[in-house]
């Protein structure tokens, strides 16, 4: 979890640093809001890759 949050904020300054590149200035309120959806989006798969792994283990648990 911890290692996506520092992987989505480096991937934000990437994208702030081309976005800076391409206009000339630099505005962090427009990318805020992609950057919480991002984060978002890796909670969302991270408690699904959870709960699969909680299933497999019940299953392997029962197979004993």
């Amino acid at each position: 979890m911890v290692w996506t949050a520092i992987m989505s904020f480096i991937g934000l300054l990437a994208f702030l640093g081309v976005m800076q590149w391409i206009t000339g200035q630099f505005d962090i309120q427009i990318i805020i809001p992609f950057f919480i959806i991002g984060l978002f989006l890796d909670v969302n798969r991270s408690s699904q890759r959870i709960k699969e792994l909680e299933t497999r283990l019940k299953k392997l648990e029962q197979d004993k």
